[in-house]
């Protein structure tokens, strides 16, 4: 939710939390950071601009913590391959592959898989991310928040919250692992090859083979063709396929009904919303494209 000034200036050890200064005598930034594989300054510096600062130097001179709006999602960027699952332009705008229950997004109506493309107004895109955009915005102000979903435009109003300290969010992330599930059992009668991955239906005795969670639902990837997309896209055995083009699947057949019904629309990638181990859902997107 931050942006740094890089500069040549030198910034030695030390020197983080001085002022920068312009030729004028101004105060530009507050230095932050320094590039070095070394410890000793090689001429790449980083600090937090001015205008940036401000706010937080006002609220610590009222003897208040500094505050930062909070959606309460977890954000992707559309890369080619999920740009063009979803039919939309890359870079324009942020999928959202996970929604914290309670906080703003939630009570809005913000939903796993809309694509967040503005912000009060505001594009988003790699340099002004959703993150940014409403970590900068006032705790309470209520704001629109513009969103697709299913291929549809929507504007939602959006009460910004206020961001938990880092301990906070590192609970709520629940510190999963994204590994790959070990003890993965073998392709088996029901397997179905598809995008370059063997696909097994999740039983409760496959599931308790692979040592997976109670509860768990979706697809099981058994195996996956190195020199296939899947692989380039760094899927891996004991991953589940939870949704392909954000209809949830339970049997491999449906995973590959879905994919012959994106190359008979004309897609060229499908999106897939997986699971690995005890991560977080993540949405990937795979090119369906001769290879």
């Amino acid at each position: 939710y931050d942006r740094y000034i890089q500069t040549d200036a030198s910034i030695n050890m030390g020197n983080s939390g001085g002022p920068m200064f312009d030729l004028n005598g101004n105060v530009i930034g507050i230095n932050s950071a320094l590039i070095s594989p070394t410890g000793a300054n090689v001429g790449i510096g980083l600090a937090i601009p001015a205008e940036l600062a401000k706010p937080v130097i006002d609220s610590l001179r009222r003897g208040q913590r500094p505050q930062r709006g909070y959606l309460g999602v977890g954000l992707q960027p559309l890369d080619e391959n999920i740009a063009a699952s979803l039919g939309l332009p890359k870079d324009q705008g942020e999928i959202v592959r996970s929604v914290v229950p309670g906080e703003a997004a939630a009570r809005a109506g913000i939903q796993q898989g809309d694509v967040i493309v503005k912000v009060n107004g505001q594009d988003v895109n790699p340099d002004q991310t959703v993150s940014y955009l409403i970590a900068n915005t006032q705790v309470g102000a209520r704001v629109p928040v513009e969103i697709i979903r299913d291929g549809r435009r929507q504007t939602l109003t959006v009460t910004v919250g206020q961001r938990p300290t880092e301990e906070q969010l590192a609970q709520q992330a629940g510190g999963g692992s994204a590994e790959g599930t070990p003890g993965v059992p073998g392709g088996s009668a029901g397997s179905v090859q598809t995008l370059g991955m063997t696909l097994q239906a999740l039983t409760p005795e496959i599931a308790a083979r692979a040592n997976l969670p109670a509860g768990a639902r979706g697809v099981l990837i058994t195996a996956v063709d190195p020199a296939s997309a899947a692989a380039e896209e760094q899927l891996r055995p004991g991953y589940l396929i939870l949704s392909v083009n954000r209809q949830p699947v339970t049997t491999p057949a449906q995973v590959a009904a879905a994919v012959e019904a994106a190359r008979r629309a004309g897609r060229t990638s499908v999106l897939l919303l997986v699971k690995a181990g005890t991560g977080p859902e993540a949405f990937v997107g795979i090119d369906i494209t001769p290879r």
